[in-house]
């Protein structure tokens, strides 16, 4: 079974500290997964600190090769990020009377897609969410359960991922 945690936690002055133990040896991923958090929650990107990798609190994420190194701690960090902008977008659909499934998070606005002039900001959202003792956390794992591999023979689909060599 070849899995992936990320955890996302939203400060109270709306920063978003991503904990992870992707190892990052100069090929972007940090700034993959700032990236990721930044297109799902709107945060500006400066807003976002990526942890220095450490297996305290996040389990072993695994090799950094080929392309495994964005499918799947990017994808986990998503899934991390999804239940925080749910929070925020419950704050929001009360706020401004608007579906939660139509809101647009960017700019750090949460906005209503047909009047963007009707918003909340995202440090509103923040602020009311940890008001209510929510923690604005959110909890990512990626699985890629149906490759098989051999260890033994050393054979088999180790990763679910491609290079290629020159």
């Amino acid at each position: 079974l070849i899995q992936l945690l990320i955890n996302l936690h939203t400060n109270w002055d709306g920063s978003v500290t991503v904990l992870s133990s992707m190892a990052e040896v100069g090929m972007g991923g940090h700034s993959m997964l700032q990236n990721i958090v930044h297109e799902v929650l709107g945060v500006a990107k400066n807003r976002i600190r990526i942890s220095l990798t450490a297996t305290d609190y996040c389990p072993n994420s695994g090799p950094t090769v080929a392309t495994r190194g964005a499918l799947m701690p990017g994808n986990a960090c998503k899934r991390a990020a999804e239940p925080i902008k749910d929070e925020y977008g419950v704050i929001a659909e009360e706020r401004l009377g608007v579906p939660v499934h139509t809101l647009i998070f960017k700019y750090e606005k949460i906005m209503d897609p047909d009047n963007p002039v009707n918003f909340i900001t995202y440090n509103e959202a923040v602020k009311i969410n940890h008001s209510r003792a929510n923690s604005g956390y959110g909890h990512g794992w990626f699985t890629v359960d149906d490759l098989v591999w051999d260890s033994a023979k050393g054979n088999g689909d180790a990763y679910l991922c491609y290079v290629y060599g020159a």
